[in-house]
C-alpha cells in the first residue's frame, strides 16, 4: 500500500522541516555565496533489501534535486552498490542528506529484516506481518519497509480491525462477551480477532465466532496444543490463528512448525539495525 502523492510529500515537508530549522548554517559558512552545480550518490556499505525508492525520489525532488538513477524496491543490494544518483546545486544535496539517508536506511533495515524472516518460514506457508510497535511519525515508513521486504503490514490504524485486547476482556469479564458486543456494534466488513492468553480463552474466541485468534506470549509447544484442541473441537478451520509476542527471526521457524497461520513480530520495526548507506558528492 502507498500514499497518495499529496500526503506523502507533506509527511517528507515534516521531516525536513524538523531537520532544518531555520538553515543550514555549515554549509551557508563553508560555501558562502558559492552553491556549484554537483553530483550525488547514495552507497551501500553492506548486504540487504533496499526500501525507500518513491521516499527518495520524493525528498529529491522536493529540494529541487534531478534523479538520474535510483534502484527499485525490493532490489537486493551489496557493499558498493549505487541505489540513487541525483544532480543539482550543493546547497540542495547537504539540506536533504540526513533525512534522505534516515528514511531509507530505515526503511531498508526493515526490509532486510523483514525479509529473512519471510525466507526463514516460507516452506510452512507462514505468513509474517508487522505489529503496530512503531516510532510515531514513522508508522507509514516503516510499514512500507515490512511490505516491501515480503511481510503483511497487519493495522496501519485503530480503524483498520477489531483487535480485542487483554485490557478489553478485562474491562468487560470475558473473550465471549468482547467478541459478543464486537459483533453487534461493528460493521460486518471488520474482521474481528482475538488476544488470548491461555488455551481456554482461544477455544472461547473461537466459539464466539472470531475470525482471528491471536495467541499471545505462548511457547511453540503451546501454541501446538492450542491448534490441536481446536482441531479436535471442530473450530479450526473456523480461525485464523496468529502468534505474537517474544518472536524473533531465531526462533520463527518454530511458530510456524507449531502450525501458525501468522507471526507477527514487533522487532521488525523495533530491532531492524538501518542499512549501512552514506551519501557522496562531487562537482560537475
Amino acid at each position: 500500500m502507498k500514499l497518495p502523492e499529496v500526503v506523502l510529500r507533506e509527511r517528507l515537508r515534516q521531516f525536513l522541516e524538523e531537520d532544518l530549522g531555520w538553515g543550514d548554517v555549515t554549509t551557508h559558512a563553508v560555501l558562502g555565496e558559492e552553491d556549484p552545480e554537483v553530483e550525488a550518490w547514495v552507497e551501500v556499505e553492506e548486504e540487504g533489501i533496499f526500501a525507500g525508492a518513491v521516499e527518495a525520489r520524493t525528498l529529491a525532488e522536493m529540494v529541487g534535486l534531478r534523479v538520474v538513477e535510483l534502484r527499485e524496491d525490493g532490489s537486493r543490494v551489496a557493499p558498493g552498490d549505487y541505489v540513487l544518483r541525483m544532480r543539482g546545486r550543493a546547497s540542495a544535496v547537504l539540506m536533504v542528506e540526513r533525512v534522505l539517508l534516515n528514511v531509507i536506511m530505515r526503511m531498508s533495515g526493515i526490509a532486510t529484516l523483514t525479509a529473512a524472516v519471510v525466507d526463514r518460514v516460507r516452506e510452512y506457508g507462514c505468513h509474517v506481518a508487522a505489529t503496530r510497535k512503531t516510532p510515531p511519525g514513522f508508522a507509514y515508513f516503516a510499514k512500507r519497509g515490512v511490505e516491501i521486504g515480503g511481510g503483511d503490514t497487519h493495522r496501519f490504524h485503530l480503524e483498520d480491525m477489531v483487535l480485542i485486547k487483554k485490557n478489553h476482556v478485562d474491562l468487560v469479564g470475558s473473550v465471549a462477551e468482547a467478541v459478543k458486543r464486537a459483533r453487534r456494534r461493528s460493521s460486518f466488513s471488520k474482521r474481528i480477532e482475538v488476544e488470548v492468553r491461555s488455551l481456554e480463552e482461544a477455544v472461547a474466541a473461537a466459539r464466539a465466532g472470531a475470525d482471528i485468534v491471536m495467541l499471545d506470549n505462548m511457547s511453540p509447544e503451546e501454541v501446538e496444543r492450542v491448534i490441536t484442541v481446536l482441531k479436535q473441537q471442530g473450530l479450526r478451520e473456523r480461525v485464523c490463528i496468529e502468534c505474537s509476542g517474544s518472536i524473533t527471526l531465531e526462533n520463527a521457524v518454530a511458530y510456524a512448525r507449531a502450525g501458525a497461520d501468522i507471526i507477527s513480530l514487533g522487532a521488525l520495526t523495533e530491532e531492524a539495525k538501518p542499512l549501512g548507506m552514506r551519501l557522496r558528492v562531487r562537482r560537475i
